[in-house]
C-alpha cells in the first residue's frame, strides 16, 4: 500500500507542476454569436487522478435572457480521455435542438482553441448519434476514424463502447482574450 500513496504523491505533486505552467484566458467570460451567447460558467483545472485537462465551461443562453439552451465544454491538452472523448464536448437541450445551435457554438467556443495555440481539435460522438455525426461534418471535420473504448476507460462506465473520432482544423478565428498569462483561475 505504500506505493499507493507514493503514486498518489507523485500524481499531486505533477499536477501541481503543470497547473503553474497552465494558465487560463481572460476575455473569454461571453462570447456572443448569432442570436446567442456562450456563458463562462467554470474553469476546471487539470486533474490527473481522473484523466482530466483544464478546461471550460460554458452554457448556452440567448442574447437577451436567461434561459439555459445547452452547454458546451473546451478541453485544453491532449490525453488518453481526449482521445476517446474529444477537445469539444456539447449537448442542446430538447426543445431546442434543430436549430444548428451545436454547430454555432462549436464556431464561437474555437476561438479559446486558437488562444490557446491549437491547430486542431478532436470532436467526438457515438456512431449512432446521427445528429451529432452531422454537426460535426458541418464544421467541415473529418472523419479520422471509428474507435473501441477500452473497458478501463470512463465513457465505457457510461455505456459507450465506440466513438467516432473527427479532427477538426482549427479556423483562424478573431481571438479576443485580453490575457493570454491569465491568473490561472
Amino acid at each position: 500500500m505504500k506505493w499507493v500513496h507514493q503514486l498518489d504523491n507523485f500524481r499531486r505533486e505533477r499536477q501541481a507542476a503543470r497547473a503553474a505552467r497552465f494558465r487560463f484566458l481572460r476575455g473569454f467570460e461571453e462570447i456572443r454569436g448569432d442570436g446567442f451567447r456562450l456563458v463562462l460558467e467554470e474553469k476546471l483545472p487539470e486533474d490527473l487522478v481522473h484523466g482530466w485537462v483544464p478546461s471550460y465551461r460554458f452554457t448556452m443562453r440567448p442574447l437577451h435572457g436567461r434561459a439555459e439552451l445547452g452547454t458546451i465544454d473546451i478541453r485544453i491538452g491532449d490525453n488518453e480521455n481526449i482521445y476517446y472523448a474529444g477537445h469539444i464536448g456539447y449537448r442542446v437541450h430538447p426543445p431546442y435542438r434543430g436549430h444548428h445551435m451545436a454547430e454555432k457554438a462549436c464556431r464561437l467556443i474555437v476561438r479559446i482553441a486558437r488562444a490557446h495555440g491549437m491547430n486542431q481539435v478532436v470532436i467526438t460522438c457515438n456512431p449512432d448519434n446521427l445528429p451529432s455525426r452531422r454537426t460535426i461534418e458541418r464544421l467541415g471535420a473529418r472523419l479520422e476514424s471509428i474507435v473501441d473504448i477500452p473497458p478501463d476507460n470512463e465513457l465505457y462506465l457510461y455505456g459507450d463502447r465506440q466513438k467516432c473520432r473527427f479532427i477538426w482544423d482549427v479556423p483562424a478565428t478573431d481571438v479576443s482574450a485580453t490575457d493570454v498569462t491569465g491568473d490561472g483561475q
